[in-house]
């Protein structure tokens, strides 16, 4: 099954180095930061999409020892292809799959749904009629649209490359733009200008503490009551 999906075994394998570091690993020794930032994903697996969600699964042992049906809420993960409604996975959640989806398990654990994984096709320019053929081919965000490979592209009808087009360009768009070299000597000079001022207020406020002599307070001057 997973290679009719085409996925990578080495993906999915329990403690597959990434490169990510959580927040909360921040304070601790730098050794202790390497070895969890190569068991730490960064991100969601680009190649597919995996979606997280409860299913009520029947327990046999369970009723058999109950004398009732009985049913438990169960994890489920659903890892399709974008652009392809043949091919799909969809059993009981694994270790693995939070490591290799962690996103989508933490929108999932937050209550949201795909939604939250990228910009509606609409913002594109994109008719309702042709967001639901899309959905029904598991492409769901711009996001989405823009990894769809060439293979799967013409599972999507008339003009969808040139949505893809746009939906790449939408993405470009959004990206950061690396700084270049005229941006990054302005940067410096910046700096440089800054730390000149903080260097000349500093020598300024040491020659005025050189100027103020400490003196000694002069004594509270008691009043001696007169008897007559």
């Amino acid at each position: 099954m997973s290679d009719e999906l085409g996925f990578d075994p080495s993906n999915t394998m329990p403690g597959a180095p990434t490169g990510g570091l959580p927040a909360s690993a921040a304070g601790l020794p730098p050794g202790a930061q390497q070895f969890i930032r190569g068991y730490t994903p960064s991100d969601d697996d680009q190649g597919v999409i995996g979606t997280f969600e409860l299913v009520s699964e029947f327990k046999p042992h369970k009723s058999k020892e109950q004398g009732r049906e009985v049913f438990e809420d169960v994890e489920y993960v659903r890892i399709s292809v974008r652009g392809n409604d043949k091919l799909e996975v969809h059993r009981p959640k694994r270790d693995e799959d939070v490591r290799r989806f962690p996103f989508a398990y933490q929108q999932f654990k937050a209550g949201l749904g795909s939604q939250g994984r990228g910009t509606a096709l609409s913002v594109i320019g994109m008719d309702a009629s042709v967001v639901r053929t899309y959905h029904a081919k598991n492409v769901f965000t711009i996001e989405d649209l823009a990894l769809v490979n060439d293979n799967n592209l013409q599972n999507l009808g008339a003009g969808a490359r040139e949505w893809r087009h746009k939906a790449k360009g939408y993405v470009d768009g959004k990206a950061p733009k690396p700084a270049n070299d005229a941006q990054v000597g302005e940067l410096k000079a910046q700096l440089a200008e800054a730390i000149q001022i903080m260097k000349s207020q500093g020598a300024e406020i040491a020659e005025l503490k050189a100027k103020k002599k400490p003196g000694r307070k002069p004594k509270p001057r008691v009043e001696t009551p007169q008897t007559e």
